[in-house]
């Protein structure tokens, strides 16, 4: 059995990071341990929203942002 990748992923809003985000919530050998946002291309308050919106989709509430 192989040990689970700890994982901190920082995203700056854009749709091609709230994709790469939905994945890493789907991979078993992954451990996410928590999601950062960096406003950089994007509106802080509408990455946090959808970010917090992928997590509880994925019954992830557990992870901090």
């Amino acid at each position: 059995m192989t040990q689970k990748r700890k994982v901190i992923f920082d995203h700056d809003g854009g749709v091609d990071d709230l994709l790469s985000l939905a994945l890493l919530l789907t991979m078993d050998h992954i451990d996410l341990l928590g999601v950062t946002i960096t406003p950089a291309d994007c509106y802080e308050q509408d990455a946090l929203t959808s970010t917090l919106k992928l997590l509880t989709l994925f019954e992830r509430d557990d992870i901090p942002v």
